[in-house]
Formats: structure tokens, sequence, C-alpha cells
């Protein structure tokens, strides 16, 4: 399976849903690469995001970092002036997988060998209420609790409406304790969150050269810029992706997750 943009001819290939489950007519959900910002790839719902599985750090996407079947398949994300594309392909040619797109909006792997006449269905996106886009609303982070999701502002942010947030009502999400985070003193610092769903990238800087340390300086220099991470993680890690403004649709994984760093005032920084 090979998604994504021909960039010189503005090609968009993607994998839509059926319009039922007996009617073969494209239905309202698809999967796509959303290439604003630093590319990432979506399940939407119409042109609404319902799923984010985020962007490609190297090794696999940041919104669902398990590859469960990465043993019997490879993996390939190329971006360059040309193209921007994902595909998958298969090193056991014994084992017949296929990608598709649920009528109720999930992504699904089927497989299956040539001595099983039944199908296996290996990968399912959206399995908590943490994968829904944007569960806690923006500055805030979706853990799941058992089988409960909990929704925690960052650091150094508080509930926008906090009668709704101690309802568990979170949509409307966490704004910032203090009005600004930079001033003419005071450029503020950063915190690490580790195993972490990155960001919506889609309002996002990139540049695939920068090492960490100038990641982090870039960030500095401007008062917009509120959080950074590393590009890929590969080798130690490399590139560079800033965000400005709210971030959004974040998550804690227990394992495998991605390190970032959001900025908060130095007053922040001092309570840990």
């Amino acid at each position: 399976m090979k998604l994504g943009w021909n960039l010189v001819t503005g090609l968009n290939r993607f994998v839509t849903s059926w319009k039922s489950a007996d009617d073969p007519a494209m239905g309202e959900y698809s999967v796509k690469i959303d290439k604003r910002g630093f590319p990432q790839l979506v399940i939407m719902k119409g042109s609404v995001n319902k799923f984010r599985i985020g962007s490609w750090n190297g090794l696999g996407f940041t919104g669902y970092p398990i590859q469960q079947l990465k043993q019997k398949q490879r993996f390939k994300f190329v971006f360059n002036e040309k193209e921007l594309y994902h595909q998958y392909e298969g090193i056991d040619r014994s084992v017949v997988s296929i990608y598709l797109v649920t009528t109720s909006g999930n992504l699904q792997v089927l497989a299956w060998t040539s001595k099983e006449s039944s199908r296996i269905a290996i990968y399912t996106g959206g399995e908590d209420s943490c994968d829904n886009y944007a569960m806690c609303g923006a500055n805030s982070i979706c853990n799941m609790d058992g089988n409960i999701p909990k929704c925690e502002c960052l650091k150094g942010f508080v509930p926008k409406f906090p009668e709704q947030w101690n309802m568990s009502y979170w949509s409307s999400g966490c704004v910032q304790r203090f009005n600004s985070v930079c001033g003419d003193d005071n450029l503020g610092g950063f915190l690490a969150y580790k195993e972490m769903k990155l960001p919506d990238t889609s309002l996002s800087w990139y540049n695939k050269t920068m090492n960490l340390v100038e990641c982090q300086k870039s960030c500095l220099k401007n008062c917009s810029c509120t959080a950074y991470s590393n590009l890929d993680i590969r080798n130690g890690g490399s590139g560079c992706v800033l965000w400005f403004g709210d971030l959004v649709d974040m998550r804690k994984f227990s394992q495998w997750g991605q390190e970032f760093y959001i900025r908060v005032p130095s007053s922040v920084l001092d309570e840990f």
C-alpha cells in the first residue's frame, strides 16, 4: 500500500471506507497524509480529524508507536522535494495483508496465510477514548486509567473552565496560568515530557538538519514558540520540530512514546 502526495503534480492518494458493509461506494471516512506543517497521518470523517496517527519519527508514527506487523512488513516514509508518501510492503510472502478503513472509521489490518482461510484482524486504530482527536482540548494530556480516560493540564496551565473540568467535561482544554511566557527579561525555560504522543503538527515548523540544542535555541528566540522536539529519534535524535500557540491532541503512553519539551515561565521551572 502507498498513500501520499506527488508534490509536483499535487496528486493526493488516500484510502477511504465503504459507504456501508455491502456498498463499496466511497464512505465518509478516509486515511490521508496532512502535509501542512510537518506531515502527519490522520483518519478523517469528512473534513474533520477523527484520529491522528501522527508524524513519522524514523521508527514509527508518534500517535501509534507500536508496530505489531514490523516482523512481517517493512514500513517506509518518504519526504523530499517531489514526493511525500507512506508505504508498506510484505516481507514474508506467505502472509497476505490488507489495510482498510472500516465503515465506523477505524484503520484495520486483515492478515492471513496460504495455510489459513480465515482472516485475522491484527491492528485496529482508535482503540480507546484517548485516541479521539483533541479528546482533552488544548494544552492538556489524555491518559488512560484502566478503561477510564483522564485529562491533565500541562504544567503551567490551568483549566479554561474549572467547573466543566471538574465534571470531566474536558473539551475546552487548558490555558496558561500566566499571561505571557517570555518578556524583555524572562525568556522562560522548558520542561520535558516523556513517552508522549506529540501534539498536532499541522501548524508546526520543522528543520531536518538541526540538532536538539539548536532546536531549543530557535524556540527561545520566538515568544510564540510553545514546544520543541526531535524530528527523527533514530541514532540519538536529529532534526527539529517547533510548535506555536496551543498544543493539541496529546496523550501519555506506557512505553515507546516520544520525548518533547514545553515552554514555561521561569517561575514554573522553580516549582519542579
